[in-house]
């Protein structure tokens, strides 16, 4: 996982966060700055999140949350900072979020893949019925 630090580049747009349904839409996840220091501010509780905080970023709202504020465990933390996992990790206002979505993402994905067949059985039909000579 990329440090606090590492992410000052990298923050979403909160346009896009708004038209997924986040609840942390209309905020915006970037950092303050202080004297040259840079402040990001805990997507839940709205406190300052240090350099070297025990903190991850949602990779949906761009938010850093304290792992007290998202009930993760030092354990867990340690095994979501571990690179070599690549795991993904959101916070609880979008994971709520993307649980009531995923159903309908999933049933649209399977209805464009029959629709697909359905296409690709029609396009052999027709070309092979109205290619043949007549006679």
């Amino acid at each position: 996982m990329t440090t606090i630090r590492g992410k000052i580049d990298n923050i979403a747009e909160s346009e896009e966060e708004e038209s997924l349904g986040c609840t942390n839409a209309g905020r915006v996840a970037a950092p303050e700055v202080s004297n040259g220091v840079v402040i990001f501010m805990c997507g839940s509780c709205n406190k300052v999140v240090k350099d070297g905080s025990k903190a991850l970023q949602c990779e949906v709202c761009n938010f850093w949350h304290h792992i007290k504020c998202e009930d993760i465990g030092p354990d867990a933390y340690k095994l979501m900072k571990c690179e070599d996992f690549n795991l993904h990790w959101y916070c609880k206002k979008c994971n709520g979020t993307f649980s009531r979505i995923l159903p309908s993402v999933a049933r649209l994905e399977k209805e464009q893949i029959e629709m697909r067949k359905e296409m690709s059985y029609q396009t052999k039909y027709c070309q092979c019925h109205y290619l043949q000579p007549e006679g």
